[in-house]
């Protein structure tokens, strides 16, 4: 039928868009595999991506796309990490797709040095986690470089809680 065709041409776009996202070292046949095999957006992240196209020019293309974000999502939930690191939140974009994949128990702290991009990130966070048990995600403002070395301190590889990088 005309929706089912529909359907295979997004998957057969979005397998394209994967291995092109995903470079000459990666074959089609993984690109397809991240494709199927990953979970579908959120409205919050479609929200999010809107948000992004009305940054300033150039911004918009420090925030990874629809394909690269299932590529992160299909990681993540392949791995089930404990504890995820993320440099640079931005809108909240990734950290909202790595917190729709990671299980309830996982910690995720995102460092963000722009204040504006923090509070944005938070919100898009909350909205994301509203209602039900999720990941404990922390946005942590400031200077990743400071951050990360108090992080090298910190005691026995638990992640700190963003008041112990506040600066």
């Amino acid at each position: 039928t005309g929706v089912e065709n529909s359907d295979r041409e997004r998957e057969s776009a979005a397998v394209g868009e994967a291995h092109t996202a995903m470079g000459n070292g990666v074959g089609r046949a993984m690109a397809e595999y991240c494709v199927k095999h990953s979970d579908k957006g959120h409205t919050v992240e479609e929200e999010i991506l809107r948000q992004c196209k009305e940054l300033p020019g150039g911004q918009q293309d420090q925030v990874c796309g629809r394909t690269v974000a299932g590529l992160l999502r299909f990681l993540v939930q392949l791995t089930a990490p404990r504890r995820v690191l993320e440099v640079g939140a931005m809108l909240g974009y990734s950290t909202c797709v790595m917190a729709s994949a990671l299980q309830p128990t996982s910690v995720l702290v995102s460092l963000e040095k722009n204040r504006g991009y923090a509070a944005a990130a938070e919100e898009n966070v909350a909205a994301l986690l509203e209602g039900r048990v999720g990941p404990r995600v922390e946005i942590a403002r400031g200077d990743a470089k400071r951050s990360m070395r108090r992080m090298a301190r910190s005691v026995s590889g638990s992640l700190p809680t963003t008041e112990a990088l506040a600066e």
